[in-house]
């Protein structure tokens, strides 16, 4: 009876690990890696993207370096570089909180906004940017960079004047923390995947590579499918 039960706990983990799924949307999370720099300070900053059906894409970009120092540290760009190789496609929408940065470090709130970023090809992928590598500033001067948050006292206490006023004029307006895209790229394959990203900072487009976050959830069902089993073999011996 126990080789029965076990060669039975042993059928259903592989049926359940080779049961077809319906086809769904390719997600992806990917993060600077560990000990990541631009401009010679610490970065730290993670995207969700999502692929769907007919060239839909959504990108959640994320700048997750607390009270920092420099705009070096703020996020002006993401590359995605699909599996086909597409590099064009279009910003059908976005979103983020835009914000003023005074020179205490102070901040004003300026409500939710367009990120008026663009696209365009560079480096063999697909760029969303305000600071674009190949055309140019998206604004004169730069801004709309994504910053991360600020100290817990809710102050940039630690910005120097390239985040509070290097450039005449009222302040620069800044998304905070996280930004929205939804790109609309008609030549993408069905299936096609996010094979890789690049992070862009600061007013010189400095490049870190970023690193392909494991899905937990594939773990997780396998969990889920030896509970269920569990579960059915319990009752089995109870009826015997």
């Amino acid at each position: 009876m126990r080789k029965r039960l076990s060669w039975l706990v042993v059928v259903g983990v592989v049926g359940l690990l080779c049961v077809p799924t319906l086809q769904a949307d390719d997600v992806t999370e990917w993060a600077t890696g560990s000990g990541a720099t631009a401009g010679g300070q610490p970065v730290s900053a993670s995207a969700v993207i999502t692929v769907g059906p007919g060239g839909t894409v959504t990108v959640q970009l994320f700048n997750n370096q607390a009270n920092p120092i420099s705009r070096s540290q703020a996020v002006s760009g993401l590359i995605i570089f699909f599996s086909d190789g597409t590099t064009s496609g279009t910003i059908t929408s976005s979103s983020s909180t835009l914000i003023n940065i005074n020179s205490d470090g102070s901040v004003t709130n300026l409500g939710s906004t367009s990120t008026g970023w663009k696209t365009e090809a560079s480096s063999g992928g697909l760029s969303i940017c305000t600071i674009c590598p190949n055309t140019g500033n998206a604004f004169a001067p730069p801004s709309n960079l994504l910053i991360g948050p600020p100290d817990s006292g809710g102050t940039y206490s630690a910005a120097n004047a390239s985040i509070t006023g290097i450039f005449p004029g009222p302040p620069d307006p800044w998304l905070q923390t996280a930004a929205t895209f939804n790109l609309n790229i008609p030549g993408l394959s069905p299936g096609a995947t996010v094979v890789g990203v690049i992070f862009l900072f600061g007013t010189d487009s400095e490049q870190v590579p970023g690193v392909l976050i494991p899905e937990p959830g594939t773990m997780a069902l396998v969990g889920t499918g030896l509970i269920a089993i569990g579960r059915q073999l319990r009752r089995r011996r109870k009826s015997a």
